[in-house]
């Protein structure tokens, strides 16, 4: 079954996950100040639901598909 889950990112960061500092929640990203989200192992059920219970701007790190 095909998700109806679609995530449009206009200006994808130019930041490296790799160079984050391990967050338990994903990773910290020094130039922004800001955690960095791993919905990248999320099931589109998990992401859907973190989006549905949080209005605030959120930085995450996605999959291409």
């Amino acid at each position: 079954m095909k998700s109806d889950l679609k995530i449009n990112i206009p200006k994808p960061c130019g930041e490296k996950f790799e160079d984050f500092s391990p967050r338990p929640e994903g990773g910290f990203c020094g130039a922004c100040q800001t955690t960095v989200i791993d919905f990248s192992q999320k099931s589109d059920a998990e992401i859907k639901a973190f989006f549905e219970n949080n209005s605030k701007k959120v930085c995450g790190r996605f999959h291409k598909e």
